[in-house]
């Protein structure tokens, strides 16, 4: 369907084998911290449903220092993991902003079915 995309304001185009690469690679650098960051968001969801819009607040903050804690942490100790993902020919800074922007999407999802239910 489309053969070429264009990435990062950069004259670098990925091709479909590239981009399948950067899934798999954005999945295997997810993998190490999915459990902690899936257990926060049930943790706001379940705020959610419980105290409904007046958490909001609380569950915004409580996600964004939750995920620099996580990314501090990981950025420590997996530092060796990282010239992985720079031999495969990704940025560090882009797979953490598609990172966190797939922990944001479960979030989000997470926080509709609380509020759903409620």
């Amino acid at each position: 369907m489309f053969k070429f995309l264009y990435i990062n304001g950069m004259n670098k185009y990925f091709s479909l084998q590239k981009i399948r690469t950067l899934c798999s690679a954005v999945f295997l650098f997810y993998k190490s911290f999915m459990f902690f960051a899936i257990v926060i968001s049930l943790w706001c969801a379940y705020l959610i449903s419980k105290d409904g819009f007046l958490a909001v607040n609380v569950i915004f903050w409580l996600k964004i220092s939750t995920s620099f804690i996580i990314y501090f942490f990981v950025k420590q100790y997996k530092k060796n993991e990282f010239y992985y993902y720079r031999n495969l020919g990704f940025s560090i800074t882009v797979l953490w902003i598609i990172t966190f922007g797939i922990d944001f999407i479960i979030l989000i999802l997470f926080l509709k079915q609380a509020l759903a239910i409620q």
